[in-house]
């Protein structure tokens, strides 16, 4: 991947790539939804 330290193909840190910014970008929102705090 970066700088061939991991001996991955090159398409697999594409799909890794996705994923973070999918889990980064999507996943707050998403949890945030989910974890709303009772009324008092």
């Amino acid at each position: 991947m970066i700088y061939r330290r991991i001996d991955l193909p090159k398409e697999a840190g594409y799909v890794l790539f996705l994923v973070g910014i999918v889990d980064a970008l999507i996943m707050p929102s998403v949890l945030a939804r989910r974890w709303r705090s009772p009324p008092p």
